[in-house]
């Protein structure tokens, strides 16, 4: 199985992090970016809304004429539409308006005398196009139509320029990340050696440290252990020579009485042995002298 360094670990875990929150950010921005150009495109076009409704309450003898002259004022289509949701004018060649456009969403709610806003794809071009329509004089309603394309070419710059920036900070984290990982690492690398040596009966390590982080407290609580075992062992060392002179005396003491009683021992087995061959030989003699 794969074992990670702490270094390793704490790279990936600030990389890992670095990363969430710029993804979380980059997404972030680009729904608040996109909302706020709809948004900024709807208060445009409802402001532009109000104005040409001024000019069709007072030109409406050429509807048709107006809502072309009005498309070009306001750089947007221009519909307009009668109390019966007939078309008077309408200046857009992507998809000219049609009677059946009296029943989209934005108009039906125009001609309650509310302002209305709807979004849709366009059949014949497949363009999504943003619509408001405002109430006008004589129950006339006024809609302007203009294509997201803009917004949508400004969200994508945007995200990709979004996008270039998260790189780098990516990478510059990665980096920061590699630096601090191994600030971080040095300490603790230095105790564990410290503890390996510890483990080997190498007391003489000094990893005394002013910081007064985690680091610094492991690192003066393993020096102060290091020199109690060393003056623990001085002690264990000395009641182990005393033990071994001790052994060494006694033995001495004893040696002498057991070999004199060694050498007492073995003069009797060969007086012994000296008196059992006298008797054999004196019996032997006599077998022979019958």
């Amino acid at each position: 199985m794969l074992r990670l360094s702490f270094r390793t670990k704490l790279l990936a875990s600030h990389v890992g992090l670095v990363i969430a929150v710029v993804v979380i950010a980059l997404l972030d921005l680009n729904r608040t970016l996109v909302s706020d150009l709809h948004r900024q495109l709807d208060e445009r076009l409802l402001e532009q809304a109000h104005g040409a409704a001024q000019w069709v309450s007072e030109g409406r003898r050429h509807p048709d004429k107006l809502a072309g002259r009005l498309a070009l004022i306001v750089k947007a289509d221009v519909t307009i539409f009668d109390p019966t949701g007939e078309v008077l004018g309408d200046s857009s060649e992507r998809a000219p308006a049609t009677d059946d456009d009296a029943r989209a969403p934005e108009v039906v709610a125009a001609m309650r005398g509310e302002v209305g806003f709807a979004s849709r794809t366009l059949e014949t071009t497949h363009e999504e196009m943003r619509y408001v329509a405002v109430p006008a004089a004589d129950g006339l309603v006024l809609r302007l139509g203009e294509p997201l394309s803009s917004i949508q070419a400004t969200a994508s710059s945007m995200q990709r320029r979004l996008i270039f920036a998260s790189g780098l900070a990516i990478l510059i984290a990665i980096g920061l990340g590699f630096l601090a990982s191994q600030l971080a690492a040095r300490p603790l690398r230095a105790m564990t050696a410290a503890a390996r040596r510890l483990a080997h009966g190498d007391y003489d390590i000094d990893l005394r440290s002013s910081s007064p982080d985690e680091f610094g407290l492991l690192s003066r609580t393993l020096t102060a252990l290091a020199a109690e075992l060393k003056r623990d062992m001085a002690r264990i060392n000395k009641l182990l020579i005393m033990r071994r002179d001790f052994v060494a005396n006694v033995s001495h003491e004893f040696r002498t009485p057991v070999a004199a009683i060694q050498g007492y021992a073995e003069t009797l087995l060969a007086a012994t042995s000296s008196s059992a061959r006298r008797s054999d030989s004196a019996r032997w003699c006599k077998t022979c002298s019958r």
